[in-house]
């Protein structure tokens, strides 16, 4: 089946939604994607930052996980992750969905026949370019130009054995370290740039991606160099730079010291997972060997499904600042989803592993990893401090807990203990909570504001129907028999709501994903991924209760519409002097009011 499809040519030319399109949407994690690009904060169920788009200081740029939209409330963009990278990326349709079928490893049918081994060579390339990259920076480190490298790992308290265990290498502040090496070294333009090593001036000149940076190799669990991460020793940003991800790299599938650090992990049958490059070095340096780290980004389940074969335990070492709690409270879903048996390590306020460590030694380290708080008790303990017992604080503590109580719908004992544990500490009965975390939580949607012309708004009746219906699709089918259409008067409304109707005859149910697509790039898409972006989550008991109300609300609007148009109709009569007419208006007016005066039914018809 293929929506027709308006307003963007790249678009038009494939068929959606096809099955594959359907696997690479559900494979791909939007939050994950956007984090690449944007610095991101939960804020209740989705998460909020500067919009990629345009400039702004205020976010105003939220992403929805659950539904898969990102909407910027500033200037309109919006749509699900495979628009994201469209427009992040300038790709076409086509080119977005290979883009995260690579990424997130969904097979699609194949394009070309056969293979020729051009892609099992380049892989090759790429790993024989990283390996001499790592030579050639590990050499640098020892030699002259490496002297503010190695004084820098002597402060942060690295020896000199550890960091030939990591392979540790430094790049002078030039431009072109590599690229005058490289013809020495045998390596070639183009694998350079594949490797993601250097890059290419819009002249045409190539440069070196890495420059004035400790240099921390990036190694596979079978010793391979994969990319390199990198520390700048002066005044810039980042802090932190890593490879661009390749045909090899794909920081979301790698943790950083893995490789040298696997066996200990094996043997400890736990790991330590701590959030930078130098949180692990430090542990290791005072002998806490079992430890890995992610690269920079949100843990994965690909990250732990790595650990899955080496260990049964999870310790969370995250830095004691809300940052670290965020963290920790995003990986908790997945930790618990992936079955581990996992810990919270609590540090001091303005600790982190690598400063902890060194003040008070590996001792002192094996202490804080030995009261490690169980997970549910963690995450409720750091809320109620964060929120207090009072009745709005367990609200907002209930609502920073439903997305995860929801998600562990498929883990009902788990989810049982998690419940358990809330219900114990914020003293309400089990039910309570659960009955909480499904109850849509309130928030406020903003119409969106004018820029450059693409954006319209919608009456307040139309916008209140139109966010209801993109909240709970399943309502669609009695609102519309029940001639609720007829309040879509706008012109931005009407192709909406006609836009509704058409997906729901295509696709036999409600599919907003069609929607959007079928809107194209035109105003009321920006409203449709408006709304899809802040609605909250409904269970179909209150779905359908708020749509009995809706009806009645809108039924009694219509009433009141109507009574205006007869009272203007009286005093024109009046003022013609037709008794008659004036009569049958007085009349319809009495039984209007009759009815407003009623109590309120169940629902009503819009005709």
């Amino acid at each position: 089946m293929s929506l027709p499809v308006r307003g963007h040519k790249s678009v038009m030319a494939t068929s959606y939604p096809s099955e594959s399109v359907r696997r690479v949407k559900e494979a791909a994690d939007i939050v994950e994607v956007v984090a690449g690009h944007v610095a991101l904060k939960r804020t209740g169920g989705s998460y909020k930052g500067l919009c990629p788009f345009h400039g702004e200081k205020t976010p105003s740029f939220v992403v929805h996980r659950e539904r898969g939209f990102y909407h910027c409330f500033g200037c309109g963009e919006g749509g699900d992750v495979i628009a994201f990278v469209m427009k992040q990326q300038g790709l076409s349709f086509p080119e977005a969905v290979r883009e995260l079928a690579q990424r997130f490893h969904v097979p699609l049918p194949a394009e070309e026949a056969g293979d020729d081994g051009r892609e099992r060579r380049l892989r090759a390339a790429l790993y024989e370019a990283n390996r001499k990259a790592a030579e050639l920076f590990r050499r640098l480190l020892l030699g002259p130009p490496g002297a503010a490298g190695r004084r820098y790992l002597a402060e942060r308290g690295i020896p000199g054995a550890l960091g030939e265990r990591f392979g540790l290498g430094f790049v002078p502040d030039r431009w072109d370290t590599l690229v005058k090496e490289a013809p020495r070294l045998g390596l070639d333009p183009e694998t350079l740039l594949a490797a993601g090593l250097v890059s290419r001036h819009e002249t045409g000149r190539l440069y070196d991606r890495f420059r004035g940076r400790l240099i921390f190799p990036i190694f596979d669990p079978r010793g391979r160099v994969i990319g390199f991460g990198g520390r700048i020793l002066g005044p810039g940003e980042p802090k932190y730079l890593n490879s661009p991800e390749t045909l090899v790299f794909d920081k979301g599938r790698t943790l950083f010291g893995l490789c040298q650090t696997q066996a200990a992990i094996r043997q400890a049958g736990r790991c330590v997972l701590v959030e930078g490059n130098f949180d692990l070095l430090a542990l290791v340096a005072h002998g806490i060997e079992a430890v890995a780290a992610p690269l920079g980004t949100a843990l994965t389940r690909a990250h732990l499904r790595l650990l899955r074969s080496h260990c049964q335990e999870l310790i969370l070492l995250f830095d004691a600042d809300a940052a670290g709690l965020k963290a920790a409270l995003r990986a908790v879903p997945l930790v618990l989803a992936e079955g581990f048996e996992a810990r919270v390590g609590i540090l001091p306020a303005g600790e982190d592993p690598d400063t902890f460590v060194r003040r008070h030694g590996r001792a002192g380290l094996e202490a804080c990893l030995a009261a490690a708080q169980p997970l549910p008790e963690f995450v409720c303990e750091r809320l109620v401090a964060e929120h207090g017992l009072s009745i709005a604080g367990k609200g907002r503590i209930l609502g920073e807990l439903a997305p995860l109580i929801r998600d562990m719908a498929q883990d009902p004992i788990r989810r049982s203990v998690l419940v358990s544990h809330v219900s114990d500490r914020l003293k309400l009965a089990p039910d309570q909570v659960l009955a909480a975390v499904s109850r849509p939580q309130p928030q406020t949607l903003p119409p969106p504001r004018q820029s450059a012309g693409r954006q319209v708004d919608l009456p307040l009746q139309e916008r209140e129907l139109l966010n209801f219906l993109l909240a709970c699709p399943g309502e669609l089918d009695r609102l519309a028999a029940a001639g609720v259409g007829a309040v879509f008067s706008s012109a931005a409304g009407r192709a909406i709501w006609e836009a509704m109707q058409t997906v729901r005859q295509q696709e036999g149910c409600p599919d907003w994903s069609a929607l959007t697509l079928l809107l194209g790039d035109g105003p009321e898409r920006i409203l449709v991924t408006a709304g899809l972006a802040a609605a909250p989550a409904w269970t179909p008991e209150l779905a359908a209760q708020a749509a009995a109300e809706m009806l009645t609300r809108l039924e009694r609007l219509h009433l009141r519409q109507e009574r205006d148009q007869i009272l203007t109709r009286i005093q024109e009569a009046q003022a013609a002097a037709n008794d008659r007419l004036l009569a049958e208006l007085l009349k319809a007016k009495m039984a209007l009011d009759l009815r407003l005066a009623s109590p309120p039914g169940a629902g009503g018809h819009f005709h």
